[in-house]
């Protein structure tokens, strides 16, 4: 249909206006994830958002930073 191939979609036209359909991302719980961060410091932080199957309960977040001394 000549469409670009690097449009990634998600949008349509409804009564001659365009309406678009955006991604929502959250970070899973109860996985690692690690971060670069923009100073020289703390290049790198771990952070883990435990969270248990009992409802009601309150999430639990641990950090681990790697700090470089100078």
């Amino acid at each position: 249909m000549d469409e670009c191939i690097y449009n990634q979609g998600g949008y349509f036209i409804v009564n001659g206006s365009e309406k678009l359909i955006q991604a929502q991302e959250r970070l899973a719980f109860n996985e690692f994830f690690i971060f670069n961060t923009k100073t020289d410091i703390e290049p790198l932080v771990a952070e883990i958002k435990s969270v248990s199957p009992i409802p009601g309960s309150i999430p639990q977040i641990c950090r681990v930073v790697l700090r470089i001394e100078r």
